[in-house]
């Protein structure tokens, strides 16, 4: 959804795959808005994580970049 591209397209059909395994340099659409000069977060409950391993860790986001809170 973030790379406005169909799961025919990222190969991705679950919540485990990484859509950066079959489109290493695509630009998502948090990354088109910080290289035109907007601040871009994440915030809310995540329950895609696996359970209990993945909790507390950046799971499957890209690493930030720029600013940091």
């Amino acid at each position: 959804m973030m790379t406005g591209m169909a799961p025919d397209t990222t190969r991705v059909y679950d919540l485990q795959k990484h859509f950066r395994e079959t489109l290493p340099d695509v630009v998502t659409l948090p990354q088109l808005f910080q290289r035109n000069g907007y601040f871009a977060a994440r915030a809310g409950k995540i329950y895609h994580y696996g359970v209990p391993g993945q909790i507390g860790t950046n799971g499957l986001d890209d690493p930030p970049v720029g600013i940091r809170w």
